[in-house]
C-alpha cells in the first residue's frame, strides 16, 4: 500500500516538474522572440532607431510613444514600426484599428493625426473612391 502511494506521489511530482520546466521554457522563448522582433541586439539600425520610441505600460505591453516627435519623423517611424504591422492586419475593420491605435500608441499629436487619417481613409474606402490596396498603402505610409 505504501509503495502505491509513493508511486502516485512520484508521478504527480514528475508531472509538476514537467509543467514548471515547460512554462519557464515558453516564457524564455517568448522573450527571445520579442527581442528578435524588435531587433534590439545587433542588426538593422532602422529597427534600433524605431525601438527607442517604445515604452511599456503598467501591464508590460509595448506602446509606441511619439510624443514630442515632429510629424514628418513620426510618419517615418510609423511606417517602420511593428505596431503599424499589427494594426494593418485588422484592415478593413476600421473601428478595431482605431481602438488598437488608442491602446498601442501613446497620446500625442501624431496619434490624433493618425486617428484622423484612419477616419478619412474609412470614409473614402466606404464611398468607393479608394481601393483596398490604396487605403492600405496610405495608412501604412501616411503619404
Amino acid at each position: 500500500m505504501r509503495d502505491k502511494g509513493f508511486l502516485i506521489l512520484a508521478i504527480v511530482g514528475a508531472g509538476f516538474i514537467y509543467f514548471v520546466f515547460n512554462f519557464v521554457h515558453n516564457v524564455q522563448n517568448e522573450n527571445l522572440n520579442k527581442t528578435d522582433y524588435y531587433n534590439l541586439n545587433g542588426g538593422d539600425d532602422t529597427q534600433k532607431e524605431v525601438s527607442k520610441f517604445y515604452t511599456q505600460d503598467v501591464t508590460g505591453s509595448d506602446i509606441l510613444d511619439l510624443s514630442g516627435v515632429p510629424l514628418d519623423k513620426a510618419k517615418e517611424i510609423w511606417s517602420k514600426s511593428p505596431t503599424k504591422d499589427r494594426i494593418m492586419k485588422l484592415f478593413p475593420n476600421f473601428k478595431l484599428m482605431k481602438d488598437m491605435i488608442k491602446l498601442k500608441v501613446a497620446p500625442s499629436d501624431f496619434r490624433d493625426y493618425l486617428l484622423q487619417e484612419v477616419d478619412n481613409t474609412e470614409s473614402d474606402y466606404l464611398a468607393g473612391s479608394v481601393s483596398s490596396y490604396e487605403a492600405k498603402k496610405h495608412l501604412s505610409t501616411l503619404e
